[in-house]
């Protein structure tokens, strides 16, 4: 019982020290109307499978592993652009029309 209690307590120690993460969150809006944009999708850059979308009030949350320091936010039509992570980002993206006139 005891080498399954030190196994134990070994696991979550093993858990807390590679797991640690920090929580981002914020709005992204648009520069053109600077509304919430929906369904802008939220990704750590560094990490293919670590990522969100805004919601209806174009906010996001999202758990980053305590390594990895950027954002990448991107919406169809609009730049991407990378953001440090924090917890109160405000993120504002330009439209990706072309400027020919």
């Amino acid at each position: 019982m005891k080498n399954i209690l030190t196994a134990f307590l070994l696991l979550l120690l093993v858990d807390y020290a590679f797991g640690q993460s920090k929580v981002a969150s914020g709005i992204v809006i648009s520069d053109d109307d600077k509304l919430p944009i929906i369904g802008a999708t939220i990704t750590v850059v560094g990490e293919t499978a670590i990522g969100t979308v805004t919601d209806m009030d174009g906010k996001f949350q999202l758990n980053v592993p305590e390594k990895r320091n950027l954002l990448l936010v991107s919406y169809i039509g609009m730049k991407s652009t990378e953001v440090a992570v924090g917890s109160a980002i405000r993120v504002v993206l330009k439209s990706d029309r072309s400027e020919e006139r």
